[in-house]
């Protein structure tokens, strides 16, 4: 196989990262053929993309699909579910079957996060905590308080590896509990 082919075939080849492309129309179509498809909300409004409204009994089937595999996982994520239900059992944060990870969103063409990091109107966002940016390369995420060090903030939760000096050790339940906010962030973020 040439490199060319190889480059076209993980979504690298031609026009497909160039700002206003053709191509990039494209992605946005395919993103929100993908986020009906999940039954997220879309960009924009559903007349202005006929792809939704052909492919209709297409995405009704595949929802058909997830939900008959909703409890499905792939082996990496099955993996890092029974290491957390592991190693947080006994801490009570978590009932039992409660879901310690979010679902996937399977991004399988290159460009595509790029595209979804930010408001489709925009190149950039900012609020109190975070300002983020569109570059050629990606997106740039600056936090509002970047100390540039994690010496003395960085917790390391107890009952795993040895701990190095620099940083803070914290009971395996507070890290249950930071894992557990981190799935359900507030309404306005």
């Amino acid at each position: 196989m040439t490199e060319q082919f190889l480059e076209d075939r993980i979504g690298f080849g031609g026009d497909a990262q160039q700002p206003g492309s053709g191509n990039n129309q494209r992605a946005r179509d395919y993103i929100n053929l993908k986020l009906a498809a999940r039954g997220f909300p879309i960009v924009g409004e559903e007349e202005d993309f006929p792809f939704l409204e052909m492919g209709k009994s297409l995405i009704l089937n595949f929802q058909e699909r997830l939900r008959m595999l909703e409890h499905h996982r792939c082996p990496v994520d099955e993996h890092i579910t029974d290491w957390l239900g592991g190693f947080l059992d006994g801490t009570g944060v978590f009932a039992e079957g409660e879901p310690m990870l979010p679902d996937a969103l399977v991004l399988e063409r290159h460009g595509l996060a790029r595209l979804l990091s930010l408001p489709s109107d925009s190149d950039k966002f900012e609020s109190d905590i975070v300002s983020s940016f569109r570059t050629w390369q990606g997106v740039c995420h600056n936090p509002a308080k970047d100390r540039r060090t994690t010496k003395g903030v960085f917790h390391v939760s107890e009952g795993g590896l040895p701990i190095a000096a620099d940083k803070l050790s914290v009971p395996r339940g507070t890290f249950a509990h930071m894992l557990k906010a981190a799935l359900n962030p507030p309404e306005d973020l």
